[in-house]
């Protein structure tokens, strides 16, 4: 009876090895993600952030999962793009690096879920919230087209006109 036990706990222990020696090298890596949004706003100028942001839509995002210190594993990304107002992904995408367009105004998540394929270990989730406010046209009340480049073209300010930044 006393050698079942001993042969029982020589088989845990040699089990318990096992899982460590998949674990250990995963965790010693520090295997995580660090997701970024890059996009240009309202300046035109380019924005990569790795923190939640607001803007106007329509936006493009690139979104990019930034691994870091992944060693010889193969790691598996999800990304979950949602409003916040429903708990129903607008989004799923299985890319290191996605695109999006924000199109309609609101608060949304974008969920970065990353496992390890070869140890099938979830490793990391992280989101960027994302707040998209209604868009700004900025109409003249009147145009002026007498060809001195001040006000000489009636449009949405800064469209039609490469002036028009300080002049409708």
């Amino acid at each position: 009876y006393l050698c079942s036990e001993i042969l029982e706990d020589m088989r845990l222990r040699h089990s318990l090895l096992c899982i460590l020696g998949l674990l250990l090298p995963l965790m010693a890596s520090a295997q995580k993600v660090n997701p970024s949004a890059t996009y240009i706003d309202d300046d035109n100028n380019i924005v990569d952030t790795n923190e939640d942001f607001t803007a106007q839509a329509p936006l493009d995002v690139t979104f990019r999962a930034n691994p870091e210190e992944i060693g010889d594993h193969t790691l598996a990304f999800e990304w979950h793009i949602r409003k916040d107002d429903t708990a129903k992904d607008l989004v799923v995408r299985y890319e290191e690096e996605t695109q999006y367009r924000f199109v309609e105004s609101g608060t949304f998540s974008v969920i970065l879920k990353a496992r390890c394929t070869d140890a099938d270990i979830e490793l990391d989730s992280a989101v960027i919230k994302v707040t998209i406010s209604e868009s700004r046209l900025e109409m003249p009340n009147a145009f002026s087209p007498n060809g001195d480049k001040i006000n000489d073209i009636y449009g949405a300010k800064g469209v039609n006109d490469p002036n028009s930044s300080s002049h409708w």
